[in-house]
């Protein structure tokens, strides 16, 4: 385990750039014995902006949705499609913040250089069917966020000092996902009605790609041994792209650009491993 950790140290060092390497005797770009890798567990509380939920709540509760029917004349032959807005929608309870998160960081250490890969997720978030809908066929709505960053941040202290501040900033990408109320159909306005065909939505989660811009700040405590524990906050800026429902026909846009903006607390245990040249160094004495 930890060569496998050395060799993915290395790797997120040479992504990152090591423009803020210390100097060295041997006059190298950095001493690759001195890198240790870290991982920590972490869980946070997300607090999305007032835009954020409302955009979150007009996908998951989407207006304009509904059910469409086509009339046929005597020969079977498509004559006129009608389209209902289903109204029962609004109903239900619409989804608040804040919101229980956790995640993952797997990384790297080159003295108060750190680089880490930060993944984070949250459970779904779930909106029951209003009593007053029970057994109509309406099922729950729901929607989750998760998504990775690349992180780069630098110990304001010297790396075995017993409190830290260490700033950092990273981008990366993350996935929105919506389960709607209903199988909704949709449809193609541009289509006469003797070619009017649609899509008919599954029960199943429909995703959205967005990007992430990551700024935070921890306090860590070391405790020795490797063991820390850090309490963190920042800022989580993300920019979610279109809702793309393929139907075979055509691309379905269901809804323009939208954005997920979020601040957040929380908490995580960090475990260093020892970097080649400590090792060697305890073998010595």
């Amino acid at each position: 385990m930890n060569r496998m950790f050395r060799i993915l140290s290395i790797s997120l060092l040479a992504m990152a750039g090591l423009a803020l390497a210390q100097d060295n005797p041997r006059g190298e770009f950095y001493i690759k014995d001195q890198v240790k890798g870290f991982f920590s567990i972490k869980t946070e509380m997300r607090n999305y902006t007032d835009q954020a939920m409302s955009d979150i709540n007009d996908v998951a509760f989407r207006q304009g949705l509904g059910f469409a029917t086509i009339k046929y004349d005597s020969t079977n032959k498509p004559i006129d499609t009608t389209f209902a807005v289903d109204r029962r929608v609004f109903n239900y309870k619409q989804f608040v913040s804040p919101i229980l998160g956790f995640g993952g960081e797997v990384g790297a250490q080159y003295h108060q250089l750190l680089t880490w890969v930060d993944g984070y997720f949250m459970a779904p978030q779930s909106s029951k069917v209003p009593s007053s809908l029970a057994g109509t066929g309406m099922q729950d709505v729901r929607w989750h966020h998760y998504g990775f960053n690349l992180m780069c941040g630098y110990m304001l202290a010297p790396e075995q000092s017993v409190i830290n501040l260490i700033p950092s900033v990273g981008f990366g990408f993350s996935l929105m996902n919506a389960r709607f109320a209903s199988n909704y159909n949709l449809l193609y306005s541009t289509a006469p009605d003797a070619e009017m065909k649609w899509y008919t939505m599954t029960d199943r989660y429909y995703s959205s790609f967005a990007k992430d811009l990551n700024t935070q700040v921890e306090l860590r405590l070391n405790l020795g041994a490797g063991i820390s524990l850090g309490g963190y906050t920042g800022i989580r800026m993300t920019w979610v792209d279109q809702y793309t429902i393929e139907s075979g026909q055509e691309d379905y846009f269901l809804t323009q650009n939208t954005v997920a903006h979020n601040w957040f607390i929380g908490g995580k245990v960090t475990y260093t491993l020892p970097s080649v040249y400590e090792t060697k160094e305890k073998e010595k004495l």
